[in-house]
């Protein structure tokens, strides 16, 4: 737990609160744990087993973000998003709406 500590950067006490269901972590907080233990987010809600098929919402081959590296990159892209104003936050979203058409 200590290593958590340290990697997360989340007191001891929290991190067992969270471990023993006493306190629910924001989203922001599960994934610095999911990037700390270097597992993806579906691990934390679902035991460490695969999701069921049924329940996803995208064929597999269309999934992004479940791995370590790339929830580490869409947790840089979340911090780079609060930076920008609404303007070029919407731009950047039509861009990426276009980009995903084109594949």
């Amino acid at each position: 737990m200590g290593d958590i500590e340290r990697r997360v950067g989340l007191l001891r006490t929290y991190v067992s609160r969270v471990e023993r269901g006493c306190t629910t972590p924001s989203v922001d907080t599960l994934e610095k744990l999911a990037c700390a233990l270097q597992v993806p987010m579906y691990e934390i809600f679902c035991n460490g087993s695969r999701p069921n098929r049924s329940t996803r919402r995208f064929p597999r081959s269309r999934t992004w973000g479940t791995t370590a590296a790339e929830a580490r990159d869409l947790a840089r892209m979340r911090r780079l998003l609060v930076r920008i104003d609404d303007s070029d936050r919407h731009l950047l979203l039509s861009t990426a709406r276009q980009m995903a058409r084109e594949l």
